[in-house]
């Protein structure tokens, strides 16, 4: 579920920070977060991903828990996934998924070396997301892994 991060010194997801811990796991959060688990899974062919997916955390405390391990504070964790956190407030059944990968098999296609460049994101001609909020502030290594600057 977490990986070690020697430059930052933190934990990163490994999968992304809304995969479901192995329920055997959940304790270990806090104090062994390398050996915790998760439901995810992927499909590959020909040694390239072409799909994958996993179960989401369901339960807004669990997912807290898993966001402050990440090193997100309160107000951190609001800012940037507060509609996540309200709406699970509410109660969500469990969700998973599996999805192709047809922007790989384009990625493929077109010789590039990153799905970023041949994915159709934003999708709102204005160039915002409705559900996350975004664009919000972007962090400067979030800046650096896009090759952009702010002038």
């Amino acid at each position: 579920m977490f990986k070690y991060d020697a430059d930052t010194k933190r934990y990163g997801a490994e999968h992304h920070p809304f995969t479901q811990p192995v329920v055997e796991d959940i304790d270990k959060i806090e104090d062994a977060p390398l050996e915790v688990g998760s439901y995810t899974y992927d499909f590959v062919m020909d040694g390239f991903e072409a799909g994958g997916g996993g179960m989401r955390i369901h339960n807004a405390d669990l997912q807290m828990r898993v966001l402050h391990r990440l090193g997100f504070d309160d107000q951190k964790a609001n800012d940037q996934f507060g509609f996540l956190l309200e709406a699970l407030e509410y109660g969500a059944p469990p969700m998973g998924g599996f999805a192709m990968g047809l922007d790989r098999v384009c990625m493929l296609l077109t010789g590039s070396d990153s799905i970023r460049d041949v994915m159709a994101f934003p999708k709102t001609s204005s160039g915002s997301d409705l559900m996350s909020a975004a664009p919000s502030e972007v962090s400067g290594a979030q800046l650096k892994d896009v090759s952009l600057r702010i002038l």
